[in-house]
């Protein structure tokens, strides 16, 4: 997953979904969508904000494996405790990733060894949850 231009200066909306606006959530919804992986769709004000036992029980177990560091095309998960989980999409260096907040305003791409960052990582994650398509099952 490392065609993340088309998506660099999306205006952050909470609950946003694309194409234009997004949270950080939709955003990865929408770059693993096209790199053909499915994620589940978050519908509560509190789903919205990335609580971590949303995350825990209804995301991580069938749709993302643990790593041991990041990867190429991973997920980064970082935990700001009060404020929830905050997530994004790493690029194919494995050095960076692109998110989107209510602070950054709009999406960017930040560096992973960011002190900032490192003090709130939760985890690293790959997608696993393929989406079939009609020709793969035919």
């Amino acid at each position: 997953m490392d065609n993340f231009d088309k998506y660099l200066g999306k205006i952050f909306e909470l609950g946003g979904r694309g194409p234009d606006a997004y949270d950080c959530y939709g955003l990865v919804m929408a770059i693993c969508k096209e790199n053909g992986f499915e994620l589940p769709e978050l519908d509560t004000p509190e789903s919205v904000k990335m609580r971590k036992q949303i995350f825990d029980n209804r995301i991580k177990g069938d749709y993302l494996e643990l790593l041991d560091g990041p990867e190429p095309g991973a997920l980064a998960v970082f935990d700001y405790r009060a404020g929830g989980l905050h997530i994004g999409v790493i690029d194919g260096s494995g050095r960076r990733f692109i998110h989107i907040s209510s602070t950054t305003k709009t999406s960017k791409i930040h560096h992973l060894n960011d002190e900032y960052y490192l003090r709130f990582v939760y985890g690293y994650y790959r997608p696993t949850n393929k989406i079939q398509r009609a020709s793969e099952t035919a």
